[in-house]
């Protein structure tokens, strides 16, 4: 069985009322490439901010590496967990 490196269980983030993202189920194995599709407001960057850790869900559970990241974002980065904002690109027209 190969390693899982991200798991979400029944994940779903709420913003008041307004639910960006219900009940997710999703697990990500070493070596495993996916990308996240959909149209503004389907909650791709908030999967991404909850892995990162810069939010929370509102329910469920996220490991990265077995490590609950939905618990404690100390825990997360004692670990290693963290968000790599890449340098910007400037383009540069004639």
């Amino acid at each position: 069985m190969a390693e899982k490196v991200i798991e979400f269980e029944n994940v779903t983030k709420k913003y008041g009322s307004f639910v960006a993202v219900e009940n997710i189920t999703l697990s990500i194995e070493k070596g495993e490439s996916i990308g996240i599709l959909g149209p503004n407001g389907a909650g791709k960057t908030t999967l991404v901010s909850i892995i990162s850790t810069l939010r929370r869900p509102t329910y469920g559970k996220v490991y990265v590496n077995g490590i609950d990241v939905s618990k404690s974002k100390l825990d997360a980065v004692a670990h290693g967990v963290r968000q790599h904002h890449p340098a910007p690109r400037v383009k540069r027209f004639a």
